[in-house]
This record gives structure tokens, sequence and C-alpha cells, in this order.
């Protein structure tokens, strides 16, 4: 028997009706600890400040999807092992292959009942608290993998397969393999994850390879490939656009991304589709993409950066400041930040702004070029 009054739920969801009704029913049948969130983006937050035992949530949003967010629970070590319940108005065998591929636990289509959701929720406790040694053994593997201990994850993942051949142990091992630069390994892992069942990890993961291997023909097979095992994937569409603008298929990639603009894309997705054309170096492009962005998360800062950088490198200044400060509405207080701001407000003459950004930048950090710049500021005002 499960001590309800133990556990924490965080709900998140855009509709505040689903919320409450959530609440309602969770309240109805012992659980007090609830948190809830608006947003994906919200929720990252309140994963992190708060202790969570369980996430209910919404899978379309707009900003941040709830397969996102679910990507993003299973990447990040303090809660990789989270329970995750996905509710969606759609229930297709494309979504159900889409979730259970990113880790998900449980799902529940809209409109749900009362007795529908805790049957779900206490299937998963049921399955969590009682896991079979396998599952213990995936945890701490993928724990290995996440903090990056390759070497480590590599010698306990070949124990386990001495054991027995389990498709989620090869494909992370595969990836460790990949991680450390390993690509034959990696692929010979691959093929014998593929022996047991195909998905579009696996074939997105050959492809991931062939790119660095600079074998974009090959790539783009295996990416066309993952794309269609894995159709509602918005991350393998971006990756396929991504080898078409490699090989100077412009309006193969256009169309691609066009297709995704169509369908409400999240800021994650529209910060990929920029990346692609920042690092091709088509600027007018990265910003079509990267200007609709609502509410950017913080992980996204490096693309912002570098898309200022690249403005200010053309003389569009202006534009370039007002990334930077996104910027810092994403980071507060970054230093590397707060440098270029203050560089680039030096480069054009504001230079009683970019001596207060410099001074915050070295309040954050003693950075030595923000103080070399800020002393000849100081010494020829």
């Amino acid at each position: 028997m499960l001590d309800t009054q133990n556990y924490t739920f965080l709900i998140v969801d855009d509709q505040d009706l689903i919320i409450q009704l959530l609440r309602g029913i969770l309240r109805s049948n012992g659980y007090r600890k609830l948190s809830t969130a608006n947003s994906g983006k919200a929720a990252l937050t309140i994963l992190k400040k708060t202790n969570i035992d369980f996430v209910i949530t919404d899978w379309e949003m707009p900003k941040m999807s709830g397969v996102e967010l679910l990507i993003k629970i299973r990447s990040d070590s303090k809660y990789h092992n989270m329970p995750v319940l996905m509710v969606t108005g759609e229930m297709s065998e494309d979504k159900v292959i889409y979730a259970v591929e990113e880790g998900v636990d449980g799902y529940q289509q809209k409109p749900f009942t009362e007795e529908r959701i805790m049957d779900a929720i206490r299937s998963i406790f049921r399955k969590r608290l009682n896991p079979d040694e396998i599952q213990h053994q995936i945890q701490k593997l993928s724990l290995l993998k996440i903090y990056e201990r390759y070497d480590e994850a590599k010698d306990y993942a070949q124990q386990l397969l001495m054991q027995k051949e389990h498709p989620t142990v090869l494909s992370i091992l595969a990836e460790c393999y990949f991680s450390s630069g390993d690509f034959e390994n990696a692929r010979k892992y691959i093929d014998r994850l593929m022996d047991i069942k195909i998905d579009s990890k696996a074939l997105n993961l050959l492809g991931n390879i062939c790119m660095k291997e600079e074998k974009y023909e090959e790539a783009l097979q295996y990416y066309k490939q993952a794309s269609i095992k894995n159709p509602l994937n918005r991350s393998r569409k971006i990756e396929l656009g991504k080898v078409y603008v490699k090989l100077g298929l412009a309006n193969e990639a256009t169309e691609i991304f066009s297709d995704i603009a169509k369908t409400n894309p999240t800021d994650l997705n529209l910060v990929d589709m920029g990346k692609v054309y920042l690092d091709s170096g088509d600027i007018k492009e990265a910003g079509n993409f990267l200007d609709q962005t609502i509410d950017p998360i913080p992980q996204t800062v490096e693309t912002f950066n570098k898309y200022a950088v690249e403005l200010r490198k053309i003389g569009q200044h202006e534009a370039a400041i007002q990334q930077y400060l996104k910027c810092l509405s994403l980071v507060p207080g970054n230093d590397v930040i707060l440098y270029n701001l203050g560089r680039i407000y030096f480069e054009i003459g504001r230079i009683e702004e970019a001596i207060v950004a410099l001074e915050e930048c070295i309040k954050s950090n003693n950075s030595e070029p923000a103080r070399r710049l800020l002393d000849y500021l100081m010494k020829n005002k």
C-alpha cells in the first residue's frame, strides 16, 4: 500500500481547466503535495527547485511540448528517472511510438476519467516500486551516460550484455561509443540493436555518425528512414533539413522547415532550425526562425549569443544588442554575454552603457578582457 502523503506531483498543462481537474482528482485520492506549471519551461524551473516525485504533462503545449519536456527530464542527472504520465487530446500509433521511444511511463487520452488517471498512476508506481533487476541496471547505466562517464558506462554495459542482449543496453552503449568518438564500435552495437528492433533513434544515430565522418549522402538516407519511423518527431526532420543544407540542397531544406513552420513549432524547434542556418552562414534565414521564439529556455542561450555575434559582424548593431539583452533575460549576469554587450556598446560609441555592462561582467566573473577594456574606457572618458 502506497503512503500517498509522501509523493509530490507536478501537473503541467497550458489550460487552467485541465490543471484544476487533475488537481481535484489527485486531492480526492489522498495526494496533497501538488505543484502546477502552465508551460514546459516553468515545469523545468520547478523541477530544479522542488523535490518532485511524479510528473503529469500535457503533450500539446506552445513554446515547449510535453514530449520535449520528457526529453529534458530523461537527460538530466537529477530527475532522469522521474515517472512521467503523458496526457494527450489525440492518441495515435505515431504518438505512442514517439512517447515510448523517449521513455514515457504511461499515457492517457483526453477526455479522461478519474478512474483511468488513477489506474495509470497506480500502474506506474507499481512498476517503479517493483522494478525487475534489468531496469535497476539500465537506470544505473543511463546515469553513467548522463554524467559522461563513458568508459565506466561501456564496461558496465558489456557486463550486462553477457547476461542478456537487451535493446536499451545496446542503444546506450552505442551512444557512449559515439560520444567517445569511436564510430566503428558505435556502428557495431547499432547493428546488434537493429537485429532486435529498428527504431528511429538507432537510425538517427547512424545519421549522426555519417555526419561526423562527412558522409552526407549516407547520412541523408538514415535521416530519411528515421523521420519515416517517427514522423511526429520534428527533431528528426530538422536533422534531415540540416544535411540538405550541407549538401547545398537549399530548396529541399526550405520545404522541410516550411512544413514544420505550419504545424505550430515550439521554441526549441525554431531554435534548432535557426541554428542550422547559423551554422551554414545564412544569417537572414536564421533570424527568420530565431526571431519567432516567444519564451526560450536558458539552454538555448548559446545559439542566441552566436546569432548576436554574427549580426555584429555584418554591422547590424542594434539587432545584435537586442539579442544580447534577450540572452541576459535567459541567463542573468552571464559574464560572456555582458562582455559581448559591453564590447558592442563601445564599438558604436555608447560608452556609459559599455561601462555599466563591463562592470557587471567583472562583478559576475573577474574577466581580464573586460577589465582591460573597462580600464581603457575609464582613462579615455
